[in-house]
């Protein structure tokens, strides 16, 4: 042997390995858009790079026999290459089969537990058939040893086996899958994690439970993500006898669709239930789509109940008898506050202060919370409002859902009189911004109040024509429409002059 056949030997053995990594690069390039390829190439990458390594040293050592006729290293190194191999196999077969086939192309949900099994199985056979076909060994008298070894471990390990098979019954029969919210025990959480031992949910409080599979087969359990991930909450109210049961239903029933987080189907369903000693006792249902953000909505629920009571003069009653003492003062300090606040809206200033007065008696309190709207974009109406407190935002949107116009009301600012003077749906969205108190008057009492004053009608439609021209105005310097022909002047007047006729013939006089 001459001194520098190692050195070939070596070199072309490196010239093997990178051969072999160039080619396995490009057809990994080569194969990146086809999902089985992308599947095989992400689970086998380690091991087509040992395998690689293998055979390069195989074939080093298949030149050094040649030279120096040691044997035992390559016989060694051919059983470490063709375990590898079949490592490499083995793994592609079960990235094609559970990763691309069931997966992705079927679309099924395959637990982790049964692919580690099926690999296991797999790997014991190859083991067997490797002793008794290559090593000619009779594998006879290693099963019956296996056998009776297996009774050892088995009692040895009754509870971790358990375990074990708890976790595939559960495989099996599918109760939950990773993701759903389950209770077990004194434990609701989402499932985290499913193993051969045990399985690992995350409770609402952020606490990563862990429950032996043997534990959670004995229990019972509940699953709020299936079959549905619709789920139904129950709270009950009270309410004062004086209350009709119809309008607490009705009003419960509203409370639940303005919830943001209840949903629509199935619909909420509200029941009278006991009739206790100082209260009517009322439970209502409602449905949602996340378990994990249910106390969230049943806050938002009860929160709303408490807005929607206060709008409809409903009373929480309660056994406690308390006496205030205070002494009657000139006036009342609500409705005089009510009155400034009607003062400022340019149509009512022409009225005397026994008419303002008389006006804000008739005025409806109506508090709303953030978030909450008070009317959609085409609702029917016929209630017009004064921002006493508070912030809302109106919003106009064309039939596509875009944002045409938008703006915000504080306190003095009205809105919603164009449906009670003329009937119209809503022309816009009102949503509630702030905490806000909002002054509401009916149609009923505007008749009583243009009845008592003729003059009422012409300057509530020239201060609307005025308000309108102003929006247009707006909308024009925003590219959104066109200005008006004959100027805004003749364009105000016009608009007063047909919304007078459209109120006089809505009110029937």
């Amino acid at each position: 042997m001459t001194w520098y056949e190692p050195l070939l030997a070596t070199g072309q053995a490196i010239l093997l390995l990178v051969g072999l990594t160039l080619i396995y690069r490009i057809l990994f390039r080569a194969e990146e858009r086809r999902p089985w390829a992308r599947c095989i190439i992400t689970r086998t990458r380690i091991w087509a790079y040992v395998s690689m390594f293998f055979l390069s040293g195989l074939w080093l050592v298949h030149q050094w026999v040649s030279l120096s006729g040691r044997g035992l290293i390559l016989k060694v190194l051919y059983l470490l290459t063709a375990a590898t191999l079949t490592v490499l196999l083995v793994e592609a077969l079960s990235a094609f089969v559970y990763d691309y086939f069931l997966i992705q192309r079927r679309q099924a949900s395959v637990p982790a537990l049964f692919r580690d099994l099926a690999r296991g199985i797999v790997y014991l056979i190859l083991i067997g058939l490797f002793i008794w076909g290559v090593l000619h060994i009779d594998i006879t008298p290693l099963l019956t040893t296996s056998a009776i070894v297996s009774i050892i471990i088995g009692l040895a390990l009754q509870e971790t086996l358990g375990n074990v098979f708890s976790g595939l019954a559960l495989h099996l029969s599918r109760p939950f899958s990773l993701g759903d919210w389950i209770e077990v025990g004194n434990y609701e959480g989402k499932v985290e994690r499913i193993d051969w031992r045990a399985t690992s949910i995350r409770t609402l409080s952020g606490d990563f439970v862990v429950i032996p599979n043997s534990s959670l087969a004995k229990q019972d359990l509940r699953n709020y993500s299936s079959p549905t991930s619709h789920h139904a909450r129950i709270v009950s109210v009270g309410a004062h006898y004086n209350h009709p049961p119809s309008l607490v239903t009705d009003t419960l029933l509203a409370a639940a669709r303005s919830s943001a987080g209840v949903i629509s189907d199935p619909p909420p369903k509200a029941w009278v239930t006991t009739y206790g000693d100082f209260s009517i006792t009322y439970r209502l249902k409602f449905w949602l789509d996340d378990f994990s953000d249910h106390d969230d909505i049943e806050s938002n629920v009860m929160r709303q109940i408490w807005y929607h009571f206060k709008r409809s003069g409903i009373v929480f009653p309660f056994p406690i008898r308390e006496v205030y003492h205070h002494r009657s003062e000139e006036g009342t300090p609500d409705l005089l506050g009510d009155g400034a606040v009607l003062g400022t809206i340019d149509f009512f200033k022409p009225l005397t202060a026994e008419a303002m007065a008389s006006l804000a008696q008739r005025l409806r309190h109506d508090l709303y919370p953030r978030g909450d709207i008070v009317f959609r974009q085409g609702d029917p109406g016929d209630r017009f409002y004064v921002v006493k407190s508070g912030l809302v935002e109106v919003a106009i949107r064309n039939d596509g859902g875009d944002l045409l116009f938008s703006t915000n009301l504080g306190p003095g600012s009205f809105f919603g009189e164009m449906s009670l003077l003329t009937g119209d749906p809503r022309s816009a969205a009102v949503r509630v911004l702030e905490d806000s108190v909002l002054l509401s008057l009916g149609k009923a009492d505007l008749k009583d109040l243009l009845d008592r004053h003729p003059k009422l009608d012409e300057l509530i439609c020239d201060a609307i024509a005025a308000r309108q021209a102003l929006a247009q105005d707006r909308m024009t310097d925003m590219g959104l429409a066109s200005s008006p022909e004959g100027g805004s002047e003749n364009e105000t007047r016009r608009r007063s002059n047909q919304l007078l006729g459209r109120l006089r013939e809505f009110f029937s006089y």
